[in-house]
């Protein structure tokens, strides 16, 4: 059984039991979360796509660390021109 679901702009594969990276979560650790943008279902019979969400369909999951990205820094260099 695995469900694809859509948070922060993405699309993420979760199954039971799976660890997920998601972005652009406002939770702090050990809440619960709940994602109600579930775009597919799958039972092991049969496949459910929603048009564009599954009807009645949500993932859960418990949070377990929140952190920021890494701060990226970027530099640029202009080389020296010569006249001769």
């Amino acid at each position: 059984m695995y469900a694809v679901i859509e948070s922060g702009g993405k699309q993420y594969k979760v199954a039971p039991g799976e660890v997920v990276r998601v972005e652009k979560l406002s939770q702090e650790s050990g809440a619960t979360v709940e994602f109600n943008k579930v775009l597919a279902v799958y039972n092991d019979q049969e496949i459910m796509v929603g048009t564009p969400w599954v009807q009645n369909a949500k993932v859960s999951e418990r949070s377990w660390i929140t952190e920021r990205p890494r701060k990226l820094s970027c530099s640029s260099t202009k080389g020296r021109n010569s006249i001769v």
